[in-house]
C-alpha cells in the first residue's frame, strides 16, 4: 500500500496528560511520532478484530 492508495481522515482524540506521556515514550522508543504510534496502534487492534 503506498500513500496514494490512502485516503485521509481526520480524528481528534483528547487523552489526559498521563495517557499523552505515555504515549509519547513509547512513539519515542519505536522513532515514530505520537500520530504515527496512534495509527499503529489503531490499525494493530482494528485487524486482530476482524
Amino acid at each position: 500500500m503506498t500513500v496514494k492508495d490512502v485516503k485521509r481522515k481526520s480524528l481528534t482524540v483528547r487523552v489526559d496528560a498521563d495517557l499523552d506521556t505515555k504515549i509519547e515514550r513509547a512513539a519515542a522508543e519505536l522513532g515514530l511520532s505520537k500520530n504515527a504510534f496512534i495509527v499503529m496502534v489503531l490499525h494493530k487492534h482494528y485487524k486482530d478484530a476482524g
